[in-house]
């Protein structure tokens, strides 16, 4: 659920545009009004505003919306390489092909991590998850590696930050323990996590430099637990090398001195 502070015509409108990236389609007022839960009347007035903004095109013929090219260009500016350097992209495409699990970028926004990239494994069995899913900072491999880059009075304050962030994103472990898992971190060079977004699934991951992201960002591999299990030391060689050949180094053992 969004935080009380956020209007409900704003979540309305996020909602419209999620739907219309899940659906790839025209569609209709009515079947756009039961997908989100609005009712109609407010549904008519929030389309006939994005019509009007041109973020939306009517069709009269078969009475359905799509969103426009204006609206596509906004944002089109804002892609992968815009978001990471190159040689960030490249690394998640070795991982992959060294690895054969799936392998994905995030970046940290507020109190989680969003995924932006991901190369899938070609395994039949697999972590299967697209770009945009958010993922919590705590308990998973994405926010440990995360928590790895703060020092230490910057994590607890992040925690009790987080106690008010939307159901599935407030810390459910104690502090103590969130501070041993960054300990065990920092100290091998990788975050572990098993069942931190998927309950089948575990998760490596490092963190990216600043210098070679825009925004805090997590290199991560993730699949099925007893593969991941099996495999952890060969993945945590490659991810380390990874690590070695783009020049971020491991995270210190050491809490950072910020």
């Amino acid at each position: 659920m969004p935080p009380p502070s956020v209007s409900q015509s704003v979540v309305r409108l996020v909602k419209v545009l999620e739907l219309f990236e899940r659906e790839q389609k025209p569609l209709s007022s009515g079947y756009i009004g039961e997908s989100i839960g609005a009712p109609r009347s407010s549904i008519a007035a929030l389309l006939r505003s994005m019509v009007d903004m041109s973020i939306l095109a009517f069709e009269r013929r078969t009475m359905t919306y799509l969103p426009t090219a204006r609206f596509g260009r906004l944002a089109a500016w804002l892609n992968d390489r815009m978001t990471v350097a190159p040689a960030v992209l490249d690394a998640a495409k070795r991982m992959q092909a060294a690895t054969f699990e799936t392998v994905t970028l995030a970046s940290v926004t507020g109190l989680w991590a969003e995924l932006f990239a991901v190369e899938r494994s070609t395994l039949p069995i697999s972590f299967n998850i697209e770009p945009g899913a958010k993922v919590r900072l705590w308990g998973s491999a994405v926010g440990t590696a995360y928590l790895t880059t703060l020092p230490n009075p910057s994590i607890k304050a992040l925690y009790d930050r987080c106690m008010t962030a939307p159901e599935g994103f407030a810390p459910t472990e104690p502090l103590e323990k969130v501070l041993r898992l960054v300990s065990d971190a920092r100290r091998q060079g990788y975050a572990y996590a098993s069942g931190g977004f998927v309950a089948e699934a575990s998760a490596m991951s490092v963190p990216v430099p600043t210098e070679l992201a825009v925004r805090p960002t997590l290199l991560t591999v993730a699949g099925p637990t007893h593969r991941m299990k099996q495999k952890q030391d060969m993945i945590a060689t490659a991810l380390l090398a990874e690590v070695e050949t783009l020049g971020f180094g491991r995270p210190a053992e050491n809490e950072p001195q910020h």
